[in-house]
């Protein structure tokens, strides 16, 4: 950096200048990792695309036959009516409902606790259809749901009050581990196809996890935070000083996932950090 310009790069060979007296968000890694990412996410385009051309149109969560208009997401005017549900009055930080009576602006979980994300942007709560979204991208064949749901994020979430236009869009980690036994990272196909809507960059390996960590399901909240502790590490390869982050998750129960990798993230240097989440859970455990 340095007052020089700092060129980014990917695959497709695309380079984006940042000027001199302009902040560099970041810089690309090598090839070998974001580069086979990207080629990844285009077969499946690919495949999408040639699927279009052998088989009807459809809904991707319910299959009935639907003709989506150009640049609209795969779903059906019926699931669209399921999934988008009024959300009533939020918390401000943590997207935790509040009662209608509520005075304060934050909920008072959020409070007496120190989150390290400035908001969290859900598409609705955790139950019926929405449920069963999330439970379906958490499948391999879950691709094109995924792809469905990230175009839908794009047009319907709402960042206010913070009011902070992201960036660069950034994907909650999966362990390896667990990608290879679900076979999918939904994360980071939601992040991905906000990319293609958004034409914000997407840098796939800047987050990842350090060690494997037990499911945060089964466990309560205070061991929820120990869990997550110094799990995820920031890629040296970036420069992400001022950057302002979108960190993409199919769901938020307690926040202390996100609040962790907010937390590495801000180290790093993000100014910020808001949380899109395809659902919110109801309630804390």
């Amino acid at each position: 950096m340095n007052g020089q310009d700092v060129p980014y790069s990917s695959i497709s060979g695309v380079v984006i200048m940042a000027a001199k007296d302009e902040p560099v968000l970041y810089v690309a890694e090598p090839f070998w990792r974001d580069g086979w990412s990207d080629l990844g996410h285009g077969f499946v385009e690919w495949w999408q695309a040639g699927s279009e051309l052998l088989f009807p149109p459809c809904c991707a969560f319910c299959d009935a036959d639907f003709v989506p208009a150009a640049g609209e997401p795969h779903l059906c005017p019926s699931c669209l009516s399921r999934i988008l549900r009024p959300l009533g009055s939020l918390c401000q930080r943590c997207a935790m409902q509040l009662p209608e009576v509520a005075g304060e602006p934050v909920c008072s979980g959020c409070q007496q606790s120190r989150l390290r994300f400035d908001q969290v942007l859900p598409l609705g709560f955790y139950r019926d259809d929405l449920r069963q979204v999330v439970l379906q991208m958490k499948a391999w064949r879950g691709e094109p749901l995924a792809a469905a749901i990230g175009k839908l994020m794009v047009e319907r979430l709402d960042p206010r009050p913070v009011d902070v236009t992201p960036d660069l869009v950034v994907p909650m980690p999966m362990h390896w581990q667990r990608h290879m036994s679900r076979g999918t990272n939904s994360p980071a196909s939601l992040a991905w196809s906000m990319h293609l809507a958004s034409d914000l960059p997407s840098p796939v390996s800047l987050l990842s996890y350090r060690r494997n960590i037990k499911k945060q399901g089964m466990l309560s909240s205070a061991e929820r935070l120990r869990n997550v502790r110094g799990a995820f590490r920031v890629s040296t390869s970036y420069a992400i000083k001022g950057a302002r982050v979108l960190l993409v998750d199919d769901v938020l129960t307690t926040g202390a996932t996100a609040s962790e990798a907010a937390r590495e993230l801000k180290k790093a240097g993000a100014a910020s950090v808001v949380v899109a989440v395809v659902a919110r859970a109801i309630g804390r455990p």
